[in-house]
């Protein structure tokens, strides 16, 4: 394209010395000291609170937040439950009889299946997503807690309690992910605390 073709589309030709030489910067914005000030001398940084949307908004997404989080009151029940059952297997009319070697396993079956458990929920929640996570989580524990209940020796006793650490580790992090994503900013903090809470209301 010659001179008289770029002046007629109105293309203002650049010589390479002009291209070569970098952008100038206003001083202010040379002069900044961090980048968080550098960024705001270009862009507008400000924070704006999330707007109070109404109670019909607020109402549903906390109903759901709590649901999710509901699932660690079964996490508590597991990890609480070995104070109680222990003591009781360790008595002499007692109708399944316990070593003290049987009885630590049977307090920390649930601890050593964890780390199993939360490598599967990585992949199932991506797979699945995070509510189809929440529910398939549930069929180990029912599983994990009919054959405790049902157990008439210390084997069965422990794979139901391996099961229940499995399922323990499949329902916090999927439950946490999901109130990240659904619940306002301005919620999003109280509403992941729920989780905690009701563990330790599992717990007592």
């Amino acid at each position: 394209m010659n001179d008289g073709d770029a002046a007629e589309y109105g293309i203002k030709r650049t010589s390479s010395e002009e291209a070569l030489h970098p952008l100038s910067v206003p001083k202010n914005r040379r002069d900044s000291h961090t980048a968080s000030e550098a960024a705001g001398s270009f862009f507008d940084l400000s924070f704006t609170p999330t707007e109070d949307v109404g109670y019909k908004t607020v109402l549903p997404q906390i109903i759901a937040c709590i649901s999710a989080a509901s699932y660690h009151l079964p996490v508590g029940l597991v990890v609480g439950y070995s104070a109680i059952l222990v003591p009781q297997l360790q008595q002499k009319n007692t109708e399944i009889p316990i070593t003290k070697e049987e009885s630590a396993w049977i307090a920390s079956a649930v601890v050593l299946v964890v780390p199993v458990g939360a490598l599967v929920t990585g992949y199932l929640v991506d797979r699945l997503g995070r509510v189809n996570t929440l529910r398939l989580g549930a069929v180990p524990f029912i599983v994990g807690w009919l054959m405790i209940a049902m157990s008439h020796d210390v084997s069965l006793l422990l794979l139901g309690r391996f099961i229940s650490g499995l399922a323990m580790a499949m329902g916090p992090s999927p439950a946490i992910v999901y109130i990240t994503e659904v619940a306002r900013p301005d919620l999003r903090g109280a509403l992941i605390c729920i989780g905690p809470a009701i563990t330790s209301l599992g717990n007592v």
